[in-house]
């Protein structure tokens, strides 16, 4: 497998898909997409490379400071 393509959205607490709003989030698309792509590099491992598109733009920098966060705990 070398990518992997997931859907992102905001749901409530019974997990239907909600937009934004419910949260007092204005600007946000309903649904983005998540795609990994993993490439084998040898004896080096594997690299991934994650993006998350159809963010606005007033929030990719936070989005990519908490996915940086959340793989360096994995």
């Amino acid at each position: 497998m070398e990518n992997i393509v997931v859907t992102d959205s905001f749901a409530d607490e019974k997990g239907k898909i909600v937009p934004a709003t419910y949260y007092g989030m204005d600007d946000f698309p309903l649904v983005l997409v998540v795609t990994i792509t993993l490439e084998e590099t040898g004896s080096a491992g594997t690299k991934m490379t994650l993006r998350h598109t159809g963010l606005p733009d007033h929030i990719k920098e936070d989005c990519r400071t908490g996915w940086s966060q959340s793989f360096d705990k994995l």
